[in-house]
């Protein structure tokens, strides 16, 4: 019988991760050389946003842009803005100039008031991939991956990449998770646009065979 791998216990260790304990198993105990630290904003869910359970500090890129300084050659910080706010040119100034994001991590399928998530073609976010090619940052990834009640299924689409990698060559188009369910509209994609990039993370956990235990 195959031991289980999962040995974290969920209460005291996994939903109360700190720096040192991240560091630590990352880069120590684990064979990793590099990570990125991504964000999920959520804060219609969340008071200071899903990665950002510490009240003290402001926000979810100024957490990271503070755990990079630990590990300045090992961590690569990701933004997290949502366009619908008011503020969402000024955030991406902000969030590249005094806390050094080196791309952002967007969210569709955020809820936002009374709008339930939000398109990667939508003209309203076009100024901000605009600003973002002005400030050097090239990589755009989108959460596209399995649908959590109570969020819509149709904002995790992949297909609303297909125009803003097309007018925007210069940027990086990483679709998170390979858009699963969705592989297939994934891989049409993909072969369309040299811009398009799967990022394997969840997705790896398909490639591997187990046999059943019984």
């Amino acid at each position: 019988m195959n031991e289980p791998q999962w040995t974290m216990d969920h209460e005291e260790t996994f939903r109360k991760v700190d720096a040192d304990w991240y560091l630590e198993t990352m880069f120590v105990e684990g064979d990793n050389d590099m990570a990125i630290l991504s964000t999920q904003v959520l804060m219609d869910f969340y008071r200071t946003g899903f990665t950002h359970p510490d009240t003290r500090t402001p926000g979810h890129a100024e957490r990271n842009a503070e755990l990079v300084k630990r590990a300045p050659n090992r961590l690569i910080p990701l933004g997290g803005i949502d366009p619908r706010a008011p503020d969402a040119l000024g955030q991406v100034d902000h969030q590249v100039k005094d806390l050094g994001m080196r791309g952002f991590k967007w969210y569709t399928a955020e809820w936002r008031g009374e709008s339930r998530g939000w398109k990667a073609n939508d003209p309203m976010v076009f100024q901000l991939y605009e600003r973002c090619i002005e400030l050097g940052i090239t990589n755009m990834h989108f959460h596209k991956g399995p649908a959590m009640e109570p969020l819509a299924l149709e904002k995790f689409d992949v297909r609303d990449i297909d125009e803003p990698s097309t007018l925007y060559p210069e940027l990086n188009f990483i679709v998170d998770h390979c858009g699963l369910p969705r592989l297939d509209d994934f891989c049409w994609l993909s072969g369309r646009r040299l811009n398009v990039y799967a990022s394997l993370a969840v997705a790896n956990m398909f490639l591997g065979h187990r046999a059943r235990v019984r």
